[in-house]
């Protein structure tokens, strides 16, 4: 097993993947020394210097050779206590560590910056100082000073970082990229506050980026250091970085707002595509950059892992796009959920800083815009979850420098913008579960290994959930596990007919649930909205808030339930074999857990519009029986809340509306008519708080004429006839009035609606609306 070690921050040492303890501090620093002269011979007097400095113990050579011993044990395990192996060897009276770019860092680096000062492409130079400078996590050897005075090896190796990072600054700033070297200009500017001609890179790049106050923060704070500390005033290099900035004239204009988005979730700890399908969607997107915005389409079966390669490739490019990342899941899985042109535009448009009150209410329209707001800028975006072709159009900027990649569940996209992920060969499977059990454990039980990638079908989704209960059972053998995929009970026998392996391992995941989390993943198909919280899992299940968050620990434990960005999420394939299980005990017609979910929301939005100072109708309180809305700390608190929940509230409305739940849906679209953020006030423009409240009321008045009138009523005379004519219709009347007095809608509201309500009665008598 090859053995790697580091020396650009904390020493360490790593077989494999597994990093190893490199011992105490003394050790450490033995460590240290040997690899920063990278395979060239240390003196034994070098090196006790190094650990004790002038004045060493008697017994300074037998502590250096017995570390020198653990050190070779700690590289080469199993090594006889005398032997020397083959990586630390003795050389005269010093020692030599056999170290190459591929076991070292160090090495590594030097590689690379090389290979950037000699390439003829400005721009591939450039990717090879940023790789290089990726590799340092820290100043050289850190944290290991000896004797209490600096090192001059470990100096020199930092020094090599400040030249290596002022050469990637200025060629950054030849080409206009300076926003990519920002962050490793920062992180070798920082422990070298009164290197001068590393700060006056790193004033010239924040001012190229537009960050004119931070340069001068920047230029200020090194003024004061070099006064305090060495009683002299910037030399020339940092001064004319200064007279630069003071005479520039170019930046954003007053008032004006540019908003970088950056919105990607996180890069998955154990990311397992094969190198291959990474590089495919590399050079996929790259051969598109000069021609317009390259394209990336993943597509592929549910659970194999399209998400998790998009976000991955997103974050490889992420310093290439300077102006942001966007991303929406636009829930193209789900027909009764999908995002719509309009909703996916301006929420894009509000997150790159345009103000949702001057945005245009037609698709068309917004798509202009949106095109116009991107123009010259070079942004990335991860559309996840779409399958409607048109709705990538609407959202594909209109020049060229950005990138866009879609994830899609079908396998419509063609060309050679696609790329389509198949289900993992054996041995990338294995891979993907030693990366999570540890190679040793894996190749402890091969056999077992091969069963459990057969009986998951090979699914990345399957292998993730079994690995997760394995992970969290290490003393049981994987035989044991694979013994129970094989011979489980097949509850899930036509979930998916072809894909036997993911329901056996979401029935295995599922039972081994406490009965109080069962219960609750039963439920959770229930639950209105893209995503969740424990406050709202809480009120569906009807338990405590601290009895919830237990139920959502084991569903998290079991890999059934995911927290991005602070939300709780369901996947699609577990909804669905949740409803299964719902289904088989009756969990599924629970009205009382749609009740208790669509009363918190009710009572807690009533309550957050309140204090937040966003209710423009006064409302009357509507706490539904048995809600406990959520208590809000402040403005600020409640704010927060709504821009969290406002997609399920719109959901919860809808909810409640096919629930029969009328009353309560009216109250809530009342609430979302007035939300500013969902409502633009100009004449004629339909958002979708407006949409969801005016089909919610049209629908509750048309059906509650049908209820009063009867059925046979409703195929009567064609011609009108006045309210006092016709009980029904005075009884009609008085119901609109009693929504009037109960505040649920206004009363130009209720006459707007009346002839919408009256399209569901027709052929039939008109009723003069009241006035």
């Amino acid at each position: 097993m090859q053995v790697r070690f580091g020396i650009l921050g904390p020493v360490r040492i790593w077989h494999g993947d597994t990093e190893r303890d490199a011992g105490a501090r003394q050790q450490r620093l033995i460590l240290g020394l040997l690899l920063a002269r990278s395979g060239a011979v240390v003196s034994q007097y070098e090196l006790v210097d190094a650990v004790w400095g002038s004045e060493p113990p008697p017994s300074a050579t037998n502590v250096l050779h017995r570390s020198i011993g653990l050190l070779r044990r700690t590289m080469e395990p199993g090594l006889p206590t005398r032997a020397t192996g083959s990586l630390l060897t003795r050389v005269g009276t010093g020692y030599r560590l056999t170290v190459r770019p591929a076991t070292l860092d160090l090495l590594a680096f030097r590689d690379l910056v090389t290979q950037a000062r000699r390439h003829p492409d400005k721009h591939t130079a450039l990717e090879r100082y940023l790789h290089a400078l990726s590799l340092w996590r820290g100043v050289c050897a850190s944290g290991l000073e000896p004797a209490g005075r600096p090192c001059p090896v470990f100096t020199s190796i930092d020094g090599e970082r400040s030249q290596a990072t002022r050469d990637a600054a200025d060629l950054a700033l030849t080409i206009g990229e300076v926003s990519r070297v920002l962050p490793a200009l920062r992180s070798a500017a920082l422990p070298h506050p009164l290197d001068e001609a590393l700060q006056s890179r790193h004033v010239r790049a924040l001012a190229a980026d537009g960050q004119r106050a931070q340069a001068l923060a920047v230029y200020r704070t090194v003024r004061v250091r070099l006064a305090e500390e060495l009683g002299i005033d910037p030399g020339a290099e940092l001064r004319a970085a200064h007279d630069a900035l003071t005479r520039a004239t170019t930046g954003p204009r007053p008032g004006a707002y540019r908003s970088r988005p950056a919105q990607l979730p996180s890069d998955h700890p154990f990311f397992a595509a094969p190198p291959p399908v990474v590089d495919r969607a590399l050079e996929i997107i790259e051969r598109q950059r000069r021609a317009g915005p390259a394209v990336l389409n993943i597509n592929g079966m549910p659970g194999i892992g399209k998400t998790t390669l998009a976000i991955h490739v997103a974050h490889r490019l992420a310093a290439a796009s300077p102006d942001g990342q966007l991303y929406a899941d636009l829930r193209g899985v789900d027909p009764t959920a999908v995002v719509r042109p309009t909703e996916a535009l301006r929420g894009f448009l509000t997150s790159l800083g345009e103000l949702p009150r001057t945005l245009p209410g037609d698709v068309a329209a917004l798509a202009r815009r949106y095109r116009a707001v991107l123009a010259g800028r070079r942004v990335l975006l991860v559309l996840d979850n779409c399958d409607d072709p048109d709705l990538i159009r609407e959202l594909l900027p209109g020049t060229p420098g950005s990138v866009v990649i879609v994830t899609s569940r079908s396998g419509s996209g063609t060309g050679d913008k696609t790329l389509r992920l198949d289900l993992p060969d054996s041995d990338e499977a294995r891979d993907l579960l030693a990366l999570r059990l540890g190679a040793t454990r894996t190749a402890a039980e091969p056999g077992p290994v091969q069963q459990i990638i057969a009986a998951c079908g090979h699914l990345p989704l399957a292998l993730a959930m079994v690995a997760a209960r394995a992970a969290a059972n290490p003393h049981t053998p994987l035989a044991t596990i694979a013994g129970e995929l094989r011979d489980g009970p097949g509850r899930t026998a036509g979930f998916w007919s072809d894909d036997a392996g993911l329901a056996a391992a979401f029935s295995w995941s599922y039972q081994r649930l406490t009965p109080a989390a069962a219960r609750v993943f039963r439920l959770l198909p229930l639950h209105p909205g893209p995503d969740m919280t424990t406050a709202s899992i809480a009120a569906l299940a009807g338990v405590t808030a601290p009895e919830a968050r237990l139920v959502v620990g084991d569903l998290m434990s079991h890999a059934l339930l995911e927290l991005r960005t602070g939300r709780l999420h369901l996947h699609q394939l577990l909804r669905a074999y949740a409803r299964v299980l719902s289904a088989e005990d009756g969990a599924g017609a629970d009205h009382r857990a749609v009740d208790r979910v669509v009363g918190y929301y009710v009572a807690t939005a009533a309550a957050a519009y309140r204090c937040s100072g966003l209710l423009v109708t006064a409302q009357p309180p509507l706490s539904p029986p048995g809600a406990t809305p959520a208590v809000f700390t402040g403005r600020d608190d409640a704010v927060a809340w709504l821009a969290a929940e406002r997609p399920t509230l719109i959901d919860i409305a809808l909810t409640a509306d096919r629930h029969g739940r009328r009353r309560l849906a009216l109250h809530l679209v009342t609430l979302l008519r007035d939300d500013p953020h969902l409502t633009d006030r100009r004449p004629g423009q339909e958002t979708t708080g407006r949409y969801v409240r005016a089909s919610l009321l049209h629908r509750s008045l048309g059906e509650t004429a049908v209820a009063l009138r009867g059925p046979a009523r409703v195929a009567g005379p064609t011609h009108p006839s006045p309210a006092g004519a016709d009980p029904a219709g005075a009884h009609l009347s008085v119901a609109i009035g009693d929504v009037i007095r109960d505040g649920l809608a206004a009363p130009h509201s209720v006459r707007a609606s009346w002839e919408k309500a009256l399209a569901f009665l027709r052929p039939g008598p008109r009723f003069s609306p009241p006035r």
